[in-house]
């Protein structure tokens, strides 16, 4: 387990490094499409232990993790106001750590019940159905990055 998270983390590592040179045009498309990426592996730790192939699809899971990070960030930050911009992350963050706990607590009844490894790749498969139904919104596929300003152009 530990060189599959390893793989995922280098995956983040070289997402960060390509993208402080490339723009990322579509913040919203691509940041769903990269979670997306983490659903595959979620179902994968169901559906196989072999090694090379789990640390491969953690290192492209990861890389989509921080592409969806750098586009959230981005699209929160060009899209919502500056007065709002704390109270949207407070948000933000709330969801997201209600779940956490919530999570933990259903993962071990229903492994019990079902089996972990079919719990795995049903929670993938619902994982990678919701992160790309997001994407049947009009605004997340076409949300656009802010123009650059004179001043940031290099």
């Amino acid at each position: 387990m530990g060189l599959v998270l390893s793989a995922q983390a280098m995956g983040l590592l070289v997402s960060s490094l390509v993208f402080l040179r490339v723009r990322l045009e579509r913040p919203l498309l691509l940041g769903m499409l990269g979670m997306a990426g983490y659903g595959v592996l979620i179902a994968t730790y169901g559906l196989t232990d072999e090694l090379a192939l789990l640390m491969m699809i953690a290192f492209v899971a990861g890389a989509g993790t921080e592409v969806f990070g750098l586009g959230w960030a981005l699209a929160m930050q060009e899209n919502v106001d500056d007065r709002m911009l704390s109270r949207a992350y407070s948000y933000d963050a709330l969801g997201s750590f209600v779940a956490i706990p919530v999570g933990q607590l259903l993962y071990g009844p229903l492994g019990t019940a079902y089996g972990l490894a079919d719990v795995m790749v049903v929670s993938g498969v619902l994982y990678v159905v919701i992160a790309l139904s997001t994407l049947l919104s009009r605004s997340v596929r076409t949300l656009p990055r802010a123009a650059e300003s004179e001043t940031t152009r290099t």
